[in-house]
């Protein structure tokens, strides 16, 4: 094995060329996916356009902030999520959904910062590594040219070598899962988007919500006795008027009264069944 000593050296260089080489091009970022510094609302945000209140709420609300922060773990499932949201929506109003948005993606993109830094972190360690191993790999060729070799200190050093190749190759397949936390981040956040901009809209939703009673009351007395208007019946002339005393109409003139028992003539309003 000794006297193999140049030939794998030489192997080992051609199985760590193409590693190495696309290490050190991309020291910066090592993924194959394109780094985009931060999220922005326009990119999946389809609910009502961001206002200065609700970007105010977004930073000042304890609720949304209290949610915001549940929604932007990871480990919490999108169903459980889409919970949330659903109970938080029923008296939101619109602004209030957009905060809850504003809130949620701060988080995200904070979060998916810190991890896009760290990736940096890992390709020049990683790009380092290998060109220690580059370096290593040559010190071994050179020892094995040597016109007397010591055979045992080639073999501790390609046992370095071996080690080093080792932890390279382990940290390159990480870098895959690595390289996709950044987009598994984006693509909940996504769906979280969706499901704030699509939930049920509840009372706070709603234009027409909390308008009070007028108090009103029908014009006509319909012939049931009920407050229901009849249809087509037209409204008795002088019904806006202050009412009457009883024998004389809105303009003061006489008219036959109801006695006592009820007899005599109907005033305005009554039928002749509600007569006794």
């Amino acid at each position: 094995m000794r006297f193999l000593v140049t030939a794998s050296g030489a192997a080992l260089g051609l199985m760590l060329a193409a590693p190495a080489m696309a290490a050190e091009a991309t020291a910066e970022w090592p993924c194959v996916q394109p780094r985009q510094p931060h999220l922005s609302i326009g990119q999946m945000w389809t609910g009502p356009a961001p206002t200065p209140q609700a970007e105010a709420l977004a930073k000042n609300d304890q609720t949304i902030d209290t949610l915001a922060e549940t929604l932007a773990l990871r480990r919490v499932p999108i169903d459980s999520a889409r919970e949330l949201i659903d109970a938080f929506a029923v008296e939101a109003t619109p602004e209030q959904r957009t905060a809850l948005m504003l809130a949620t993606l701060a988080r995200v993109d904070r979060q998916r910062t810190a991890i896009l830094d760290g990736i940096t972190r890992y390709g020049e360690g990683q790009a380092d590594l290998a060109r220690h191993v580059a370096e290593r790999r040559a010190t071994l060729d050179a020892m094995a040219q040597e016109a007397k070799p010591d055979f045992d200190k080639i073999d501790a050093e390609e046992e370095k070598l071996d080690w080093d190749q080792r932890i390279f190759e382990e940290r390159r397949q990480m870098l895959s899962a690595v390289c996709e936390s950044p987009v598994l981040m984006e693509q909940r956040l996504f769906e979280i988007a969706r499901l704030i901009a699509a939930a049920p809209e509840g009372a706070g939703g709603s234009d027409v919500a909390g308008t009070e009673e007028t108090g009103a009351k029908p014009d006509k007395v319909n012939a049931a006795g009920n407050d229901t208007p009849v249809a087509g019946e037209a409204k008795p002339a002088g019904a806006d008027a202050a009412p009457s005393p009883p024998g004389t109409t809105a303009d003061g003139t006489e008219t036959p009264g109801v006695d006592a028992s009820g007899a005599g003539a109907t005033g305005p309003g009554i039928t002749p069944t509600q007569a006794p």
